[in-house]
């Protein structure tokens, strides 16, 4: 049987499919490289339950972590008469848990800054909480490069121009405020010692923060600040 010859137009049309296919398959392959880890979380499930143990570890290696820098009036403990607590700060809903690559962690079953407060018997202001969450404060949040180290680090704490006056007003019911400053951080990208966008480096307290904790030592008597960050900041603010 006499074999039919390709004609010219096929033949490009199959080389060209061909090409694409091959570009795609190295794209592709590119692109699986780069985010393999968000892939594994993402499609990989585990019905993994640490024991009572581990989670008493992790409890333990928190409460040794964390260090108390200054007490000014004895501000710590808190009295048994100030259980109604302001949770200001973008950060208070954007809580950092872990870093990036190897130092990142599941957080979708962590407590809440909230949820943690009121288990222990404290009252969070609620109005206050929404404004971060689905409010106009929802649209300020901490930015970071991603795992394969592309975008820019960025602090973007909620100006106080955003803040509304019934938000604003709820605070009066509260006995004391708690202000969350977070920095995130990991492999993949080094934290930039140039100013960012604001005008100051990653590690200082920009004037957003500084506006905030004006706003919260003009509403509050007692004011914590609580630094939330796997990087060492500049705190000569705190002097």
């Amino acid at each position: 049987m006499k074999k039919r010859k390709m004609s010219l137009r096929t033949a490009i049309l199959t080389s060209t499919i061909g090409g694409i296919l091959s570009l795609g398959l190295i794209v592709g392959t590119a692109i699986a490289y780069n985010y393999q880890d968000l892939l594994d979380v993402f499609f990989t499930k585990s019905d993994y339950e640490p024991p009572v143990d581990s989670k008493n570890l992790c409890e333990d290696v928190v409460e040794e972590g964390a260090v108390l820098l200054k007490n000014e009036d004895n501000a710590l403990p808190l009295k048994q008469s100030e259980r109604k607590v302001a949770l200001l700060g973008q950060n208070s809903v954007d809580f950092v848990y872990g870093g990036s690559g190897s130092g990142s962690v599941d957080s979708s079953t962590a407590a809440t800054l909230k949820s943690a407060f009121e288990e222990q018997g404290f009252t969070v202001n609620s109005k206050l909480w929404d404004f971060y969450v689905s409010g106009p404060g929802k649209n300020y949040r901490k930015q970071m490069p991603d795992t394969a180290g592309h975008g820019d680090f960025a602090v973007n704490e909620v100006p106080q121009s955003v803040y509304t006056q019934d938000v604003l007003d709820s605070l009066n019911e509260d006995d004391f405020a708690i202000v969350s400053i977070g920095r995130g951080g990991g492999e993949s990208a080094d934290i930039p010692t140039s100013p960012l966008a604001s005008g100051y480096t990653y590690l200082q307290i920009d004037k957003e923060e500084q506006d905030l904790l004006k706003m919260a030592f003009e509403k509050f008597d007692k004011v914590i600040l609580l630094v939330n960050t796997n990087n060492q900041m500049e705190l000569g603010f705190l002097e």
